[in-house]
């Protein structure tokens, strides 16, 4: 006799918090969500295949990108933007900082030899609460580059940045 577990996939896939500890130094919350693709990429290399992830730390939000960009260097400078146009207008954040790395650095996980990058941002990611992302627009030294995000995906922003919102919420309540 054999028992089959049958687990539906949303919960294989679900967005959650990765981590919410109390930093023992400033004695204030820390939160990052786990990082959700929000972009399959194009073709067998996935170039272009992105995530995102939240952070909440020194009472401040941040938002990570994390990209495969195949066997192209690209570069980013300190304070190129990064636009995302929802079904409620178009939305801008200044980049923060960037790494720039190989295998593995696009995705998690990944043991690819392709190159990625991490881009950080800061800003009101509260524009996420209510909104769908359609398409984003990265900037990068050597011009932009559009992604089309699919319908699947477009509430990725949104879910994560709930998570942080909350949390930080429940805490408050402590």
């Amino acid at each position: 006799m054999s028992i089959l577990f049958i687990f539906p996939f949303f919960i294989l896939n679900a967005q959650k918090i990765a981590e919410s500890i109390i930093d023992p130094f400033t004695g204030k919350q820390v939160i990052y969500t786990d990082w959700s693709r929000f972009y399959d990429g194009e073709g067998a290399s996935e170039q272009m295949a992105s995530e995102v992830r939240f952070r909440y730390e020194h009472d401040r939000d941040f938002m990570q990108i994390k990209i495969i960009t195949g066997s192209v260097v690209l570069t980013s400078k300190e304070g190129a933007k990064i636009d995302f146009k929802t079904d409620k207008g178009v939305f801008s954040f200044s980049n923060l900082r960037t790494e720039t790395a190989g295998r593995g650095k696009g995705l998690k996980g990944g043991n690819s030899p392709q190159l990625g990058m991490t881009l950080q941002f800061t800003g009101d990611f509260d524009v996420f609460l209510d909104s769908k992302v359609e398409k984003i627009r990265l900037h990068f030294v050597e011009g932009y580059y559009d992604i089309d995000v699919p319908v699947k995906h477009q509430k990725v922003f949104r879910k994560a940045y709930e998570l942080i919102v909350l949390e930080v919420k429940d805490d408050v309540k402590k």
